[in-house]
């Protein structure tokens, strides 16, 4: 796609890019959400278990925190793991 040509090939439809143009990105994980949230998610809306469950099952991803779209294969080479914050130092920021 677009984003992969932008920052693997450095070009944009073709054209190459200026020299000076730099490129960041970052890819987050996927995040489960705490079992109860799926269910309650404290704003006063109880779903139904079973309606949950079904959902889960059709879906897959509604016990996820937020939605990650998985990264082309063609970009992983340029993936860097950095490691993650512990929970206390995570708190801080």
């Amino acid at each position: 796609g677009l984003f992969k040509e932008i920052t693997c090939e450095r070009t944009l439809l073709g054209e190459p890019l200026p020299k000076n143009l730099v490129i960041l990105g970052a890819c987050n994980p996927q995040r489960r959400k705490n079992p109860k949230a799926t269910f309650d998610n404290d704003i006063g809306i109880k779903k139904d278990r079973y309606e949950t469950q079904r959902l889960a099952h059709i879906v897959g991803s509604i016990s996820l925190l937020y939605t990650v779209v998985s990264i082309p294969e063609t970009m992983l080479e340029y993936v860097c793991d950095y490691g993650y914050l512990d929970p206390e130092t995570e708190t801080k920021y």
